[in-house]
């Protein structure tokens, strides 16, 4: 080696002849950087040298010179990090390459303060005794240069690391600082305190551009190509050599040559002549010890990261091919078995494990998903449970439904319908895209996203997905969707949403979920679409072979010939309906062929039910049972208001006699059919005031006969309130006075008195005859007679 300058001594080693022989008889080496020495370093006992050929041997077993460049041997955050280890794991590694005691891991030694310099800008605490693991941690933090650099340069230097009982001389030299090749070492730098710490405040002016020593600094710049020789030997050549770190130029004031290919290719023995090893041995215990020498913040944060989540124990698994990073290390990725940990300079480390990282190493990873922009995160939600993370493209979804990504353009509209917390709940498919240009659809428990080759994702529900598949997808007739799903609000026929596509509309409602053409809806929308008559539609479009199309709706059954008009036709769904209809003959039966489709009836008062129309009468079916009703007393029935009047529903079919006459029970009365004349209703008597009058009367077989009205309250204020009821034969009524009989004679007298309302008010008792049939009826304002 060489002198740099008459002021700054380098580090190195100088290997005897006698040094050179014992290492060609192991099979192994040291770094040799001369062929002369001073009598100093020519006190070297061949045991610790054949020692740290082992180690050399060991270390470089996993590596190949093909690896090696010369113009990057180690990174400047390698080279320069004030948190490269721990003082534990210092001392962890030193117990581990020295077994057996009395090595350095056992050494302590008094040491004492230093001063900030610039080299070194964190002063150096003294102390009565450390230990050497803990003089390398504070020096690593005082002079920031790595603790892995200071290991490397302990074993490159002087094999201190695995030696044993190691000799003063060893110690005071340790790190060959202040130990140039033409003399022998400075007294100065004596000891392993003042080697440790002094070799890394000159690493540290090696490698930077500083007041103090840019006077020298005119080799080795950063970028600058430069001719680096093989040996101080002339004729052993030069190779042209660009640094690309200041780290790499600090190895080269400290050991200006470089290995040529002799010694690469042999990382384990010598090489020839020509050979140098002091930057290769430095680069080979480097790597073998602590990684890739190269690794810059990234590799440091993916290897914390990697341990912070269990290492290969943990879920990420295996460590997989070597850390990679691009960008000028901006950025970094690692592959493990189950997952990768990327790691950007601004955002630091992301790891993608668990059931998202088997699904991103399997999937195309970065170049499909993009980079993670987030970490994956645990989500508990009533739609189920799982994890999320973010990626550039996208975002991955990982549930009982699978592991499943949504992309940039899906996600959007996911997220607009609440994500996975809305209606649509968890992805159950990745996106399928039927053709390159056509769009993609995703599947969710919840219903579908159509995300277009252009323009913005259309959603819709699970139960308009099905229909979209039951239709043929996009594949389909319908095509692809043209817009969103739109709520339809409509009182008579309910609610619902309606959703255009290529090829028609898909209508869903309480009644299901079906597609329709275009041609169908041309004729729907003639007959006032979901709001008209026909209502939401109940099962799919069919279509012959004759290419007429038939579609039930809720209204009727809308059929539309390939030519002529469209017309409806009805059908039987409600099952008791169809069951009576069918007991009935059917078409050809009493009833005829059906002119509407059934529907439901809502009924406070008489409760629900469901009626259907038929050319011949109208079938009720409710908890009284399911009865048609004939078109010839339908009139009748419809007067009295109906299910809603006081009839209600049917509780039996209509009975006719031998003399024509018919009748036919409600849950309120009865309505007679005579032989001859209009229908009429005839009503149950309920009141219990009344029902008691009308029993003394005789009942039906009395003067009343049958009740033709319900009883209905009266209120009047001046001369009281009440309650009445018709009959055919009379009325009677019920006040604060009593409860009495009016005949229907008496009757007519009576409302041409005003009734109640009038001056004669509500009876007071019931009429009195004489033989002669003259009879007089009390009432609180006077009487009447007559005969």
């Amino acid at each position: 080696m060489t002198i740099i300058s008459s002021r700054i001594r380098r580090l190195g080693v100088r290997v005897t002849a006698i040094l050179a022989a014992t290492v060609v008889l192991s099979s192994g080496l040291v770094g040799v950087t001369s062929a002369s020495a001073a009598p100093e370093s020519v006190a070297v006992d061949a045991a610790p040298v054949v020692t740290q050929v082992e180690e050399i041997s060991r270390a470089a077993a996993a590596l190949s010179g093909t690896n090696f460049n010369p113009g990057y041997i180690v990174s400047d955050w390698s080279f320069y990090n004030a948190n490269g280890m721990s003082q534990a794991k210092i001392q962890a590694f030193l117990d581990a390459k020295c077994p057996t005691n009395n090595c350095i891991d056992t050494k302590k030694m008094k040491t004492t303060a230093r001063a900030a310099t610039n080299m070194c800008p964190s002063p150096y605490a003294a102390s009565a005794s450390e230990t050497f693991a803990a003089i390398i941690y504070k020096v690593q933090r005082s002079c920031g240069i790595s603790a892995k650099v200071i290991l490397v340069t302990l074993q490159k230097e002087q094999g201190l690391l695995n030696l044993q009982n190691p000799t003063d001389l060893k110690l005071r030299k340790a790190m060959g600082m202040g130990c140039p090749d033409t003399s022998v070492c400075d007294s100065k730098y004596y000891g392993f305190f003042n080697q440790v710490y002094y070799g890394a405040s000159q690493l540290k002016r090696y490698g930077l551009r500083t007041a103090d020593n840019v006077s020298f600094r005119t080799k080795y710049q950063i970028g600058v190509p430069y001719k680096v020789s093989y040996k101080p030997n002339s004729t052993c050549g030069t190779r042209t050599v660009t640094v690309k770190s200041k780290a790499t130029t600090a190895l080269y004031y400290y050991t200006p040559y470089t290995p040529n290919a002799k010694a690469l290719a042999n990382l384990t023995g010598l090489g020839d002549s020509c050979s140098s090893y002091g930057n290769r041995n430095f680069w080979v215990y480097f790597n073998s010890w602590f990684g890739n020498s190269l690794a810059g913040p990234g590799n440091f944060a993916i290897d914390s990261a990697y341990e912070a989540s269990g290492g290969a124990a943990g879920p990420l698994g295996a460590k997989g091919p070597e850390t990679s990073c691009v960008d000028n290390r901006a950025t970094c990725s690692q592959v493990y078995t189950n997952g990768m940990i990327y790691w950007t300079l601004s955002g630091g480390p992301l790891v993608i494990s668990g059931a998202i990282g088997t699904y991103f190493l399997a999937n195309g990873g970065i170049n499909a998903l993009g980079i993670p922009t987030g970490p994956g995160a645990a989500v508990t939600d009533p739609n189920g449970n799982g994890t999320v993370q973010p990626f550039a493209k996208g975002m991955v979804h990982s549930s009982s439904a699978g592991t499943f990504f949504v992309s940039t353009a899906v996600l959007t509209a996911y997220s607009a319908a609440g994500w996975l917390r809305g209606t649509l709940g968890w992805p159950t498919t990745d996106r399928g895209c039927a053709t390159a240009t056509s769009g993609c659809v995703q599947t969710f428990t919840g219903g579908y996203i159509y995300a277009p080759a252009t323009g913005a994702a259309l959603r819709y529900s699970a139960a308009v997905a099905s229909a979209y598949t039951a239709a043929g997808g996009q594949k389909g007739a319908i095509g692809l969707p043209l817009a969103a799903p739109s709520a339809v609000v409509d009182k008579v026929t309910g609610n619902g949403t309606a959703q255009s596509f290529q090829g028609g509309w898909i209508h869903s409602s309480v009644r299901g979920a079906f597609s329709s053409s275009t041609k169908m809806m041309t004729a729907y929308s003639a007959r006032k679409w979901v709001r008209g008559p026909l209502g939401w539609p109940i099962a799919a479009e069919t279509c012959a072979s004759d290419g007429t199309c038939s579609q039930p709706f809720a209204g009727a059954t809308l059929n539309v010939p390939t030519t002529g008009a469209t017309f409806l036709s009805f059908s039987v769904t409600d099952p008791k309906i169809a069951t009576l209809y069918s007991s009935l003959g059917g078409e050809s039966g009493s009833l005829g062929e059906p002119v509407a489709q059934s529907g439901p009836v809502v009924e406070k008062v008489n409760g629900d039910g469901v009626m259907q129309k038929f050319e011949q009468g109208i079938v009720h079916s409710s908890a009284k049972g399911t009865f048609a009703v004939p078109a010839t007393i339908m009139p009748t029935f419809s007067a009295t208001k109906w299910v809603r009047g006081p009839l209600g529903w049917p509780t039996g079919p209509q009975v006719c006699g031998s003399d024509g006459s018919c009748a036919q029970p409600f849950a309120g009365g009865t309505i007679q059919d005579p032989a001859s004349g209009v229908p009429f209703a005839t009503y149950t008597v309920v009141n219990t005031k009344i029902k008691a009058a009308y029993t003394a009367a005789g009942g039906e077989a009395g003067s009343l006969g049958k009740a033709i009205t319900v009883a209905a309250n009266v209120i009047e204020k001046t001369n009281g309130n009440g309650v009445y009821q018709s009959f055919e034969g009379g009325a009677i009524h019920s006040s604060a006075l009593g409860t009495f009989v009016v005949s229907k004679a008496m009757m007519a007298k009576y409302s041409a008195k005003k009734w109640v309302r009038g001056v004669l008010g509500w009876p007071k008792a019931n009429a009195v005859c004489t033989a002669a049939n003259v009879c007089t009826q009390a009432f609180k304002g006077g009487t009447l007679t007559t005969p």
